[in-house]
This record gives structure tokens, C-alpha cells and sequence, in this order.
């Protein structure tokens, strides 16, 4: 009965995102289309956290390198929206492939501090490289996508890489990496690879990262700077824990309610929103700690 509740859910969300481009006008569904990106991000940082363990405050990292990679693909190489999302993938994917080799080898504290740094370092980076980043002033693509279809291309990319990503932990690979999340110890006795499902975790991350990367360029059609910095990669985490982490769904859900939340609150108090923002983020974290996809699992458990 709850695994029919949770697809009724499940099936009603999908069944009004897709027909929201039908009674919404423009500026809504840019909205939405954003939103839907960051949820991405949010999707890729908690595979990441919630599922292998690893806090990373460095993600923005990858989240930028893919939208400034799509950008100077369609800017100086000639390359369509397709082939710019592709390079951007290779790019990406290779970054977090060669970073991660080196800082999955570090543990707890140090892994948080490495990242921390590593995306400081590209943030600076991106601001002196004025040639190449467009330094403060960052870079305006053109795509030609109506937001209608814009909406629709967000959607179903976070349609197939949520299927993806609960396809993957429900395989021995993604029990694996949960085991080595709970007791690193215990599964390396196993005969786990931990440094090796630790890398997979990243690099995956790192791709998903990017991918909500491009698609952010997509829709904003702007990049800059900031996308890099520290503070971008502590949006996915506050998202994840304030819809739960370690469940797939609340990131999502914890995306779309803060994001929304702001907009609105903004309309309302344009100086004074961040306070009520954080106030509500206060108030789930304390009184619901496993975040709001918790909190619903909670509920249909008691019913």
C-alpha cells in the first residue's frame, strides 16, 4: 500500500510538471526551469553525501567548469547546444575523474577542508582569467529555446538521472557505496574497494554537477564567477538537508520549496527575506532532522 501511495505521488508530480507549461506563463516557467536545474545539483551533491558519505564543499566546481565549458563551446568553437553539453560533460567528467583521484585518499575533516580550497581556487582563478572567464563580468550565451522547451529539456533530464540514480542505489553497487558510507571499515574486510567506490561517487557527482551546470547556462544564458565559489556548493547541501538527505526525492523537494520560498518571501520583504528563509530552514532542521522526505516516510510508516 505505501509503495503504491508513493508511485500515486510520484506519478501526480510528473503528471503536473509536465503539463505546467500549459497554464504558466513565461517568467514561471524560467522559474521553474531554474529551480529544476539546481534541484539537479542537489540531486548529484547528495549521491555524493548521502549515499557514499562524502561532504564535499567543492562541487560548485564542477557545476561551473560544465556551464562556462558549454559557453565557450558555443561562443568560440562554433559548436551547437548538443555538441556544447557533450564537451561539457568530457570536461567535467574528466576534472572530477582526475581531482577525485587524489582527494577521495583523504578522510573526514581534511576531505571537507581540500574541497573548500579547491573551490576557492577556482573562484579566483576564473576572476583573473578576464580572457578566457570574462572575469566579474562572466560571460552571455544566446540558445534558442523558447522556455517552454527549455522547461521541458530541464525536466526530462532530471526525469531520467532521478530514475537513473534509483535505479543505481538499489544495485549491489549502490548498496555497496551506502556500506561504505555506514562503516568503511567493514567493507573494505569485505573485499570492497573503498577508494575505488569512493572515486566512482565523485566522479559521478562530478558529472551529474556539470550537467546541472550546462543546463543552469541554458536557461540564465549567463555564467559567471560566482557559479564556482564555496558558497554555490553550500546551496546543494542546505537543499538536501532541509528536504533529506540520503533519499533522492528530498533534495528535489528541498530545492523547489526554499527556491520558491525566496521568490515569494522576496516579493513580500526584499530586504528582510534571507531571515525568514533561514528561520524555516531553523525550524525543519530541529524538528526534522532526517529533512521533510523524512518526515513524510515518518507519517506513512505510523498510518
Amino acid at each position: 500500500m505505501r509503495v503504491r501511495i508513493g508511485r500515486l505521488l510520484g506519478g501526480g508530480a510528473l503528471a503536473l510538471a509536465c503539463s505546467a507549461p500549459f497554464y504558466l506563463g513565461p517568467f514561471a516557467l524560467y522559474l521553474l526551469a531554474e529551480i529544476l536545474a539546481w534541484g539537479l545539483f542537489a540531486l548529484a551533491f547528495d549521491l555524493l553525501y548521502g549515499y557514499a558519505g562524502m561532504l564535499s564543499l567543492g562541487q560548485s566546481v564542477f557545476f561551473g567548469v560544465g556551464a562556462y565549458a558549454a559557453a565557450l563551446g558555443l561562443l568560440h568553437s562554433g559548436l551547437g547546444g548538443g555538441a556544447a553539453l557533450f564537451l561539457a560533460l568530457g570536461v567535467t567528467t574528466l576534472l572530477s575523474l582526475g581531482l577525485g583521484t587524489l582527494l577521495v585518499r583523504v578522510r573526514s575533516h581534511g576531505f571537507i577542508v581540500l574541497t573548500l580550497a579547491l573551490a576557492v581556487i577556482f573562484y579566483l582563478a576564473a576572476l583573473n582569467l578576464r580572457g578566457l572567464t570574462g572575469g566579474d563580468d562572466g560571460l552571455s550565451v544566446s540558445v534558442p529555446l523558447t522556455p517552454r522547451w527549455d522547461y521541458f529539456v530541464n525536466l526530462a533530464a532530471v526525469v531520467i538521472v532521478f530514475g537513473g540514480a534509483r535505479w543505481l542505489v538499489r544495485t549491489p553497487l549502490g548498496l555497496a557505496l551506502q556500506l561504505v558510507r555506514e562503516n568503511p571499515r567493514r567493507a573494505a574486510s569485505l573485499g570492497y574497494g573503498v577508494g575505488s567506490l569512493r572515486l566512482l561517487a565523485f566522479t559521478l557527482s562530478g558529472l551529474l554537477s556539470g550537467l546541472a551546470g550546462v543546463l543552469y547556462l541554458y536557461t540564465a544564458q549567463f555564467v559567471s564567477p560566482e557559479l564556482l565559489d564555496w558558497p554555490t556548493a553550500a546551496n546543494p547541501l542546505i537543499w538536501t538537508l532541509f528536504g533529506g538527505a540520503g533519499t533522492l526525492s528530498g533534495p528535489l523537494l528541498g530545492t523547489g520549496i526554499l527556491l520558491l520560498a525566496r521568490e515569494w518571501l522576496s516579493s513580500w520583504w526584499s530586504y528582510g527575506y534571507p531571515i525568514l528563509v533561514g528561520i524555516l530552514i531553523i525550524l525543519v532542521v530541529r524538528f526534522a532532522p532526517q529533512g521533510l522526505w523524512g518526515l513524510t516516510k515518518r507519517w506513512r510508516s505510523l498510518r
